[in-house]
């Protein structure tokens, strides 16, 4: 098991240009093996030095993406960021899991 965690923490260390999907493949199929069941995990997600947590489930891709890059839509997160400000107004229209409703909540307080 010690190897198993060696590779996912050497994964979440890497920048996020030199995350690979097919890396994370490998990591989703070794968690598989390792336990069969269904698991929730919470991601963090840093806005502005606050961390804000989201609980994901690591059997659904764009979740566990989440978990192990911080984001699924890096081009999307960045425009919210450059575009949203302190009072503006954000609707999140089939909003999912809620990444980018909690990413703009904590943009315009």
């Amino acid at each position: 098991m010690k190897h198993f965690e060696d590779m996912i923490a050497a994964y979440a260390r890497l920048p996020f240009p030199e995350r690979k999907p097919s890396l994370l493949r490998l990591v989703t199929i070794a968690e598989k093996l390792r336990n069969g069941k269904r698991r929730k995990k919470t991601a963090s997600i840093s806005i502005d030095n606050k961390t804000l947590y989201l609980d994901v489930d690591l059997d659904l891709w764009l979740q566990r993406r989440i978990f192990y890059e911080g984001t699924f839509e890096p081009q999307a997160e960045q425009f919210v960021r450059a575009t949203l400000g302190t009072g503006d107004t954000f609707i999140d229209v089939g909003a999912n899991i809620g990444f980018f409703s909690l990413l703009a909540s904590a943009l315009v307080g």
